[in-house]
C-alpha cells in the first residue's frame, strides 16, 4: 500500500466532507469513504497499518456524522 497515495486520498475526502453544503451531498461523501476503504484495506495488512486505516475510516464517519447533524439544526 502507498501511503503517501492513502494520505492524499483521505486528506481529499476530509475536504470534501468539509465543504458539504447541502444535505444531498451527504450521501455522496458516505459513498467515498465506502469506496476508500474497500480500495486500501487489504487482507494482508499487519496490525499498524490496520489501526491506521480504521483511524482515518472512525475520523472520516465521525465528519460525516457531525455534518448530519449540522443540517438536522437546519
Amino acid at each position: 500500500m502507498n501511503k503517501s497515495q492513502v494520505e492524499s486520498e483521505f486528506i481529499k475526502i476530509k475536504k470534501c466532507i468539509k465543504s458539504v453544503n447541502h444535505h444531498g451531498q451527504i450521501q455522496s461523501c458516505e459513498n467515498l469513504v465506502t469506496l476508500f476503504q474497500k480500495k486500501h484495506f487489504e487482507d494482508e495488512m499487519d496490525t499498524v497499518d490496520e489501526m491506521s486505516m480504521d483511524s482515518e475510516i472512525k475520523t472520516l464517519n465521525r465528519l460525516i456524522n457531525e455534518v448530519k447533524e449540522k443540517f438536522s439544526e437546519l
